[in-house]
């Protein structure tokens, strides 16, 4: 079961049939007769999430060179290294490491070839057979065992590490999903391996990771419901 906490935040108003017969000018505490009800004229809903990652995403292998300049990357797996993530969905905010070059930015995955702007990918490696050279995720990250299953379930929220690597480091997901075995969400910009007095770098988030995941309220009209009769109302001037 997952342990997302799901809330919902109702407002109200009261209806008035008359305008009120002087005005108010301090908080002000008077009966009213009939005509006067409450209704409820909206709600938003809201969630959030605490969990500690397993991982910042799978690796893969490539055998293939990777010049400087190069637009593909030929890899052992996709699936493996992003977890599954419909990567049609969530291009062009995908980023890989090969070697020594961290932030290669990947546009489309076709297969287990992944294309790439040419200009993400400046340093060469000769990858081989007998040496392949290992291609890490920079933009992932493995949920908590008891993470929600639900494809794309995450989508929209908004993940901050809170202590461990990647701390203080936060993005928007835009992507998630479960392979069988354990749930990756995407984020839309790599992980950043800079620290600043704000954050620590990283290259990704790992077993130490404790996050926070929340979603933005989002709001709803709804249909004027009465809620019932009030012999009371308080009046805030301004409001």
């Amino acid at each position: 079961t997952d342990t997302t906490s799901t809330y919902s935040i109702f407002m109200y108003k009261a209806e008035l049939s008359a305008a009120l017969a002087t005005a108010k000018t301090a908080y002000t505490k008077f009966s009213v007769s009939k005509g006067y009800t409450l209704v409820t004229y909206g709600h938003a809903d809201c969630a959030e999430f605490t969990g500690t990652a397993q991982s910042g995403g799978a690796s893969t292998i490539t055998s293939a060179t990777v010049s400087a300049g190069a637009g593909t990357i030929a890899v052992e797996s996709s699936a493996t290294l992003f977890g599954g993530v419909d990567t049609s969905a969530v291009n062009p905010t995908l980023w890989v490491s090969v070697g020594s070059d961290h932030d290669i930015q990947v546009t489309n995955v076709v297969g287990n070839v992944l294309t790439t702007t040419g200009t993400s990918i400046t340093v060469g490696s000769t990858c081989t057979l007998s040496s392949p050279c290992t291609v890490t995720p920079r933009s992932t990250m493995v949920l908590a065992a008891d993470g929600n299953t639900l494809a794309d379930l995450y989508d929209g929220y908004f993940i901050q590490i809170l202590s461990g690597s990647c701390a203080g480091q936060w993005r928007e997901v835009v992507a998630s999903e479960y392979n069988n075995d354990y749930v990756t969400i995407a984020v839309g910009a790599p992980w950043s391996r800079e620290s600043t007095s704000k954050y620590l770098g990283c290259t990704a988030p790992d077993s130490s990771s404790v996050y926070y995941l929340s979603k933005a309220c989002t709001g709803n009209i709804t249909t004027l419901q009465t809620v019932g009769p009030i012999s009371a109302l308080t009046i805030k001037p301004g409001a």
